[in-house]
């Protein structure tokens, strides 16, 4: 059995030791598995680690391509999620862009990653309604300055 340890580093770590494959975390983790009869193979994945939300999204975007070569590549019994920091927040990115690659994913922690709680937005809800009343508003000022026009012209 082989199960893959996909580590991602935090904002501006993109060197970070704990991620790499030799590090005391990874090999202590390798270790327990070990015990258990399983093999475990730490993959260090790297972005930007830029502090901005784009680096971020672009980062998820990146890991989700990821997890799919893996998962395509390796055929792991079981691939976990290592982030830190920011990290984290790239994972959630990589989740909210392809919410398909969750069921690639047997697990997912999470160390010190800055936020207080997730839920699912509906941006593009609001956003099709906000454009639908901003339509409306355009149509009403085009229809009141043709008016305007008609009665200007009439006297």
């Amino acid at each position: 059995m082989q199960v893959v340890l996909l580590t991602v580093h935090g904002t501006w770590a993109a060197a970070a030791d704990w991620a790499k494959p030799d590090s005391a975390l990874s090999t202590q983790i390798r270790g327990w598995f070990a015990k258990r009869g399983v093999s475990a193979t730490v993959v260090p994945f790297e972005w930007s680690g830029r502090n901005s939300l784009s680096a971020r999204q672009a980062g998820g975007a990146a890991l989700a391509e990821r997890i799919d070569q893996i998962c395509r590549d390796e055929r792991p019994a079981a691939l976990y999620v290592i982030a830190h920091s920011h990290g984290g927040s790239v994972f959630a990115h990589a989740v909210k862009s392809r919410p398909d690659i969750i069921d690639q994913v047997d697990g997912f922690v999470a160390l010190a990653t800055p936020w207080i709680g997730l839920h699912r937005c509906g941006y593009a809800v609001a956003f099709r309604e906000m454009l639908a009343y901003l339509g409306l508003y355009v149509a009403f000022v085009a229809i009141l300055l043709a008016v305007m026009m008609i009665v200007r012209d009439t006297f």
